[in-house]
């Protein structure tokens, strides 16, 4: 195990309309305030996606389980704000659910917003982690070592 210490920095409240790409907008708003370090709570409802289900086996590395969902689930979701060279990485897990219907998953393609989308992201500051691609395990991994990215 390894970790680090640090502060609160900002915290955003946004809030994502219906037909929005929320992948899209979220990286983009991560990107235009520099946010390096922090988390992403979500709640809300999205149309449809492809989110990832876990590994079809348990391999190194992993190939994904693209699991796909459409006519609008309720959503909750949790995740982290890193970066990975000059890109924010956002790896987002959230619960999805449609009736006695659920799912969970990785979001990491075109989501569409269902009515609306409630996001809170809180900076956390006095943190010099990074994502950094992992060979072996085929994914992009926490790394305390900024000077190695």
């Amino acid at each position: 195990m390894e970790y680090d210490e640090g502060k609160i920095g900002r915290i955003f409240l946004l809030r994502f309309d219906d037909g929005e790409d929320f992948v899209d907008l979220i990286h983009s708003f991560v990107k235009e305030k520099e946010i390096r370090t922090g988390h992403i709570h979500i709640l809300g409802a999205f149309l449809a996606s492809e989110i990832v289900t876990g590994p079809r086996k348990p391999v190194l590395p992993p190939e994904p389980t693209w699991t796909s969902f459409s006519e609008a689930w309720e959503v909750l979701g949790f995740g982290t704000v890193l970066w990975e060279n000059d890109q924010p990485k956002i790896h987002l897990h959230v619960a999805l659910g449609k009736g006695e219907k659920t799912l969970l998953g990785c979001v990491r393609k075109r989501t569409e917003v269902f009515l609306t989308v409630e996001a809170v992201i809180t900076e956390i500051t006095d943190i010099k982690a990074r994502k950094k691609f992992n060979e072996k395990l085929g994914l992009s991994l926490l790394d305390f070592n900024p000077k190695s990215n």
